[in-house]
């Protein structure tokens, strides 16, 4: 398979942002957009450290706020809470997201 993860690395430590990514693409404003085989997608805002071809890695720097991460489960959850609002229903259990 050629997929890779995605890291974000500070101090040394490596945390992972994405498995199984194959879709890198870049950004107008100098960032990442990576999905993943599972239709995941992490928003990266900052420039590639180094890629590992062969160890299907991929490596970013830790700058505040540089990933972002909805995965689709979030995603549809989302979108049902604004439907649930756009019709004048509410969820108690969804209110956090209100």
């Amino acid at each position: 398979m050629c997929e890779a993860s995605a890291y974000m690395i500070q101090d040394g430590k490596e945390t992972l942002i994405l498995e199984s990514v194959d879709i890198v693409e870049p950004l107008d404003d100098g960032g990442f957009m990576l999905r993943n085989i599972f239709g995941d997608q992490a928003i990266i805002n900052a420039r590639i450290h180094e890629m590992e071809l062969v160890n299907h890695r991929i490596l970013f720097p830790m700058k505040k706020q540089a990933a972002r991460y909805l995965d689709m489960e979030c995603l549809a959850m989302i979108a049902m809470v604004l439907a649930e609002q756009l019709a004048g229903k509410t969820n108690p259990d969804m209110a956090m997201l209100a």
